[in-house]
Formats: C-alpha cells, structure tokens, sequence
C-alpha cells in the first residue's frame, strides 16, 4: 500500500466542474476482472437473495429477462445489448434500463439462461461504477455494504466535516464502527486516486466489509455569515419541512447564496432553495416559511443571525418537472477532467442557478 500511495497521489474532484468547458468523458471499456473476486460477489448475491426470498425469488413475475429466451413474464425488455448483442429495434440503453430495474421494489429476479450470462452483466455494471450494495430486506434503505473488488475504494479518516491532517487511507477491513470517513475511488481505466467528497459513517460490518451510510458531501454548506450550514443539516430541516407540506414528495433539490444571484436588493442575505416536487404545484407563504423554521430548530447559529436580522428569511421556489435534469446534463457537457461529476447541492455560479430560475412555477 505504501508503494501504491506513493505511485498514486490523492486527488480531488472537480471543484469547478460547473464553470469547466469540455466535451464529455467516454465511459471506459470494461475489463475482465480477476474470477476469485466475481464468484464472491456471485455467492454474496445469492446467499442476500435466498435469506430475503426463500420462496419467491424463482416465482413467476416481477422478473427482469437477461437473455432473449424466457419463460416467464418481465418487467424489462432482453437487455442483450450489455452483453454486446444486438437488441431489438428502439431499445433503450440497457445499462439504464437494468439500473431502473434495481431500483424498482417490485423486482424480485433476474433471470438467465446461465449463471455466467448474469455474472457479465453484473461485471459490465461494475465497470458503469457500482460502488455498494443494499443486501438486506431486512434493514434500512440508506444502509450499504462496500464490497471488495473494482473499483478499488479507500477510506480516508475525517474529524467534524473535513479532512484530518494525516492523508494516509484506511483499507475496508480497517474501518472503525461509528467512524466517518470520505471515500476515495481509483480509476481502473486511468488509475486515477480520487477523493470524492461523499462523507460515510460506518454502522456496521459484514464479514470484514464494512457497513455504511452516506451522512454528507464536502465542500457543499451554504454560508452567508460565516454560519456554515452543511448539506446533511440542511437536508434534514429541508425533510422535515417537506413532512409538513400535505402529498409534497421531494424529488430533488438545491441551494444558492442570495448574493451569487444578486436577489437581496439591499435587504438582508439569505438562501435561495430551488425544490422539484410530486403532488404539489404551489405552496403557501405559511408553508414556505416553514423551511426557515426547521432550519432554526436545527441550527442555534442560523437561529441567532436570524433573530438579529443579519440573515434574512429562506426563500422557497418550486421549479418545473425536468429542471434539475438539465442541470446535471448542463454539469455533464461542462466536465473536462476524469473526475466523477456529483450533484451539488450549493451552487457557486450564477449561470446555473439562473438556469432553475427559468424554470420556476412559483
């Protein structure tokens, strides 16, 4: 690892992705991966399936096709071009396709006409990225494991939301349960060792794996007045409040410093929150300000700034369907470097917040 350490520096992802010019990376090509590793992913999957679905997991329906032969209705079409067949005309793409049938609850199988015909389409996923899986029927979504394998994932220790002096990684096994830890990928393709910036507290372990949640992303806290406002606080006074909004459902969302889009006109700074919901259209000033009143509740600084009037109240705007969208494809076309593009939460350029600003509704 020393030698690795020294071969590889740290690097961090792009922290002016949003302003960056360039055409987007290809994704890599996928390699072929040592078989020890692949067959104890393989055992891993099919002893999670067997303990969550004794009885059902075979049973007809909710069953994605691998393989354009299949007895059995399915959810999905053949998802044969991953496997670098041809598909059927008008297919989508099928690493799209099988990630939306991960996701969907109702999925209860993959089905094959081999087991190695399903192992290359889980190897082909792993080269898109696969980073951790969710195992357990049983437990909270939100709760992951980190498997060994590809992409190589370190651990770098973390004290109160930021990076510790010592850069040296932690390997899986070496993960101490309650600790936090920012994740640190390595490139197969360009053997590039990269900070992420997404933050890990580990629950538990699995074998010597270990068992994680995601609780926060460096470099993404709001800060008018020096109050710093990290994501993971504001995301949890933003759910609260969207708890309280009767048949909200929040899809997505970002924040902006008022100042970035020159909004305060003379009044105080505050935050401007760009939301996409489902089942609601317009909200009430009464509902809007509940933001600000979670984010007091949470904060006892913002709460001070707040009472003294040098922060001035929240401000909510609902934007169309689609919105966020084409932010991240505006994220995507303006990446030049090998880094993973994330999501941010808080934008720094005014050119992006005002592109949700064109979508507003109210």
């Amino acid at each position: 690892m020393s030698i690795f350490r020294n071969l590889l520096p740290l690097t961090k992802a792009s922290r002016a992705q949003e302003e960056q010019n360039g055409e987007q990376e290809q994704l890599p090509t996928p390699s072929q991966y040592p078989q020890e590793a692949a067959l104890q992913a393989t055992v891993l999957g099919l002893a999670a399936l067997s303990e969550a679905h004794p009885a059902a997991v075979l049973a007809p329906g909710a069953v994605g096709r691998v393989t354009p032969t299949s007895p059995w209705p399915c959810s999905l079409p053949w998802l044969g071009p991953i496997l670098g067949q041809e598909g059927p005309p008008g297919a989508e793409d099928p690493r799209a396709l099988l990630l939306a049938a991960l996701r969907s609850p109702g999925l209860r199988a993959l089905e094959a006409g081999t087991a190695t015909e399903l192992l290359d389409v889980f190897s082909r996923l792993e080269a898109a990225g696969l980073l951790a899986l969710h195992p357990w029927s049983d437990q909270p979504q939100g709760v992951y494991l980190l498997p060994p394998g590809t992409p190589f994932v370190e651990l770098l220790p973390t004290r109160d939301g930021a990076q510790e002096d010592d850069t040296r990684t932690l390997l899986l096994a070496e993960a101490q349960r309650g600790k936090e830890y920012e994740l640190v990928l390595t490139d197969h393709a360009s053997l590039t060792r990269c900070c992420l910036g997404d933050i890990v507290q580990v629950v538990g372990t699995h074998n010597q794996c270990p068992v994680v949640r995601f609780v926060d992303r460096l470099g993404q806290a709001l800060s008018v007045r020096g109050e710093v406002t990290s994501e993971r606080l504001f995301s949890e006074a933003l759910g609260r409040a969207v708890a309280q909004w009767p048949g909200a459902k929040l899809l997505d969302h970002c924040c902006v410093d008022s100042g970035v889009l020159d909004s305060s006109e003379g009044s105080a700074l505050h935050y401007e929150v760009f939301l996409e919901l489902r089942g609601l259209r317009n909200l009430s000033e009464e509902n809007r300000y509940k933001l600000d009143l979670c984010l007091q509740d949470a904060s006892p600084h913002y709460k001070s700034l707040r009472f003294r009037g040098s922060v001035g109240p929240a401000q909510v705007h609902l934007v169309a369907h689609g919105a966020f969208r084409a932010l991240r494809a505006a994220l995507a076309t303006g990446l030049s470097s090998s880094a993973p593009t994330a999501m941010p939460r808080v934008l720094k350029h005014r050119r992006l917040a005002q592109l949700l600003q064109r979508k507003l509704l109210s």
